[in-house]
């Protein structure tokens, strides 16, 4: 829970911060250059010891359930937000959906009791899928918003955020393999100084009432992917530890990525969006995980 208590924090003081002075206003190509660096460094450290998992540990059942709901759903949902909301919050929302696989998905599946090696297995496949159609899927949606970002763009940041980071990450890993707590602190403190930094960037034009109308559609979402999940495992009569390997890498995504390749693209006033969902997600994922 510490996670989410800081993350509040350090958007807090970069908007109380940012607009007691004209900083941010000045500097916004200085800003820009840190927070390039603070997205690569929020991202590495995971991607040092990131595992796709073994494919003997895979389980078919909870496989095409992850996929239905990561590719065919969420899409879905996405397209049918923004037809019925033309607004960029309704987008950003969008955005954050369209990629999945939470970064705190070991910590729910422990937490629940589900398979953890099983999960891993299927984060790998869904995570590698959805890197690939993220700027073709993410295209689809901002063309049904009117909005434009050229795929281009974010095909160039999904390198700069994914595919660099593992290349560089497994690089690391063959000569210095640091402990999993230091990766994790690392990650911590770079996305706290992302969040401070971007909320500090834009802290003269964020409107909290815009901001906090994201949480009804977030929670919308997730109520409904868990929902949905919950009713394909049952149908299919699949056992509560294999429901458990997939249903948060599903209803969870990973926002920290779609947060870094808004971010590269100049999207930071959407990436801003992203981080309240991401706050409703894992406050809810958090309570199914303890509640299931």
């Amino acid at each position: 829970m510490s996670k989410i208590y800081f993350a509040f924090l350090s958007a807090a003081l970069g908007v109380l911060i940012g607009r007691l002075t004209e900083f941010p206003v000045e500097n916004q190509k200085l800003l820009s250059e840190v927070i390039t660096v603070l997205v690569f460094f929020t991202i590495f450290p995971a991607m040092i010891g990131f595992r796709f998992g073994r494919i003997r540990e895979l389980r078919l059942q909870p496989l095409l359930s992850s996929l239905f709901l990561n590719f065919i759903w969420s899409p879905l949902f996405a397209f049918a937000l923004v037809k019925s909301f033309e607004s960029e919050i309704a987008f950003s929302v969008a955005a954050a959906i369209l990629f999945p696989c939470p970064s705190m998905n070991a910590a729910y599946v422990l937490l629940s009791g589900g398979n953890l090696e099983v999960s891993t297995a299927i984060m790998g496949i869904n995570f590698v899928v959805g890197a690939a159609l993220y700027p073709l899927l993410l295209t689809i949606v901002a063309g049904a918003a009117n909005y434009e970002i050229p795929i281009s763009q974010i095909a160039v940041s999904i390198f700069a955020v994914v595919l660099l980071p593992i290349t560089v990450g497994k690089v690391v890993s063959k000569i210095y393999l640091p402990s999993e707590k230091i990766r994790r602190d690392l990650t911590e403190i770079s996305l706290n100084g992302l969040v401070f930094t971007i909320f500090f960037t834009k802290s003269h034009e964020i409107n909290l009432a815009e901001v906090f109308s994201v949480l009804p559609i977030s929670i919308t979402f997730l109520l409904s992917t868990l929902l949905l999940a919950e009713t394909i495992s049952k149908l299919i009569g699949m056992k509560r530890e294999d429901h458990l390997s997939y249903v948060f890498l599903t209803a969870g995504k990973n926002n920290s990525t779609v947060i870094a390749v808004l971010t590269l693209a100049g999207k930071y006033h959407l990436a801003v969006y992203v981080m309240i969902h991401q706050f409703v997600q894992i406050m809810t994922l958090l309570l199914y995980s303890k509640k299931r």
